[in-house]
């Protein structure tokens, strides 16, 4: 099978469970991807573009001096001084490198999103492979905090949805989760 993908002007090609992105003038097959330094498989359900895959490293949300480190630090300084455990240590404790790569069974399954969902379509989402994807909220690490032990947290992140690029919706995004 294969796909084209107008908006960055490259062809996605599968033969053979190889992946190549054909450009003009280039071709390279794709066997594994690099995300924050870690290397996954490829397999017939990666749909991840490498206009997309440039932004996993980025983390805006942790660079000094960022407009959304800013707000970020802004919101958790308020989180601890509001809400204080007998009024004297804060009652959320704050997550913001978790990785982005995340398990279908988290993204979806622990939530109860029903397996018919429309939220499930790889059109909604960027999949690895058949096992791992970028997350497509915060609240996919919900789980994994409340098992070990935490009640009362924020969580930060960069989050990747497949959307048509305007001037009001891009792939990824910054939400706050409490």
């Amino acid at each position: 099978s294969s796909g084209i993908n107008a908006e960055y002007g490259m062809v996605l090609v599968v033969r053979d469970a190889a992946r190549y992105i054909i450009r003009p003038g280039c071709t390279r097959l794709l066997s594994s991807i690099k995300i924050l330094g870690r290397d996954y498989p490829t397999d017939e359900e990666t749909n991840i573009t490498e206009h997309l895959l440039n932004h996993t490293d980025k983390l805006l949300h942790l660079r000094q001096s960022h407009p959304l480190q800013i707000v970020k630090q802004r919101i958790v300084e308020h989180m601890q001084a509001k809400y204080l455990w007998n009024n004297r240590s804060p009652l959320f404790s704050h997550y913001d490198n978790i990785s982005p790569v995340v398990s279908h069974a988290q993204n979806f399954d622990q939530l109860l999103v029903p397996s018919d969902h429309v939220s499930r379509r790889r059109q909604e989402n960027y999949f690895i492979n058949k096992d791992k994807m970028l997350r497509a909220h915060m609240t996919c690490h919900d789980q994994d905090l409340l098992r070990s032990g935490l009640d009362c947290f924020l969580s930060t992140g960069d989050v990747y949805r497949r959307d048509t690029i305007d001037r009001t919706h891009y792939p990824v995004f910054h939400p706050y989760s409490a």
